[in-house]
């Protein structure tokens, strides 16, 4: 408490139980043991160590791949009641707020590419122009088109799209495709 200039500053030294963990959990990491080595011989950078010995990248909490502790974070954020199912760009872009480690980006992907609430289609994220990447299941694609397009099987409620997409919007469905929800539940955005 700060009682400077007449007012008071109160800080809230709140710490989710997942930081701390991870706090906790850094020295089990081997490849974190061997950055802070670096740090402490001023070897590199973009790393650094404050006086309670814990690593950060670029001012990110650095997370060990120690047991479950990056898929439970992924989890957590994943399925937060502020933001049920929020997609590869949206969790990675709060992750990153806070956390680092060595594929993060790629370790998000995967973990929404398995979620089957999240790999459905709504017709409303598919309007033209703004598709950014259809997950297809190879029993989808009924023909190539030339030799950078799929011809693909659409459910009924997709009529108003075009049903040809080039590659660059395809990736491969991970996730069990009978356990999708109905276009009128699951995830909103």
């Amino acid at each position: 408490m700060d009682m400077s200039y007449g007012g008071v500053i109160v800080q809230n030294e709140l710490e989710s139980s997942l930081v701390v963990e991870v706090k906790e959990k850094q020295d089990g990491d081997p490849i974190l043991l061997q950055l802070k080595g670096a740090v402490h011989h001023k070897r590199v950078e973009v790393f650094s160590q404050g006086g309670d010995d814990v690593l950060h990248y670029q001012g990110r909490l650095c997370v060990p791949n120690v047991g479950e502790l990056r898929k439970q974070i992924l989890t957590e954020v994943h399925n937060s009641r502020y933001s049920i199912n929020p997609g590869a760009t949206k969790m990675y872009c709060d992750l990153r707020e806070v956390f680092w480690w060595n594929g993060l980006k790629r370790d998000i992907t995967d973990f929404v590419a398995k979620c089957p609430n999240c790999q459905q289609v709504k017709v409303e994220h598919l309007k033209p122009g703004s598709v950014r990447f259809l997950h297809v299941c190879r029993s989808l694609i009924l023909k190539r088109v030339g030799n950078v397009a799929y011809e693909l099987k659409l459910p009924t409620e997709l009529v108003v799209v075009h049903p040809v997409f080039h590659i660059s919007l395809l990736k491969k469905c991970v996730g069990d495709p009978t356990s999708i929800v109905p276009l009128e539940s699951g995830c909103e955005g």
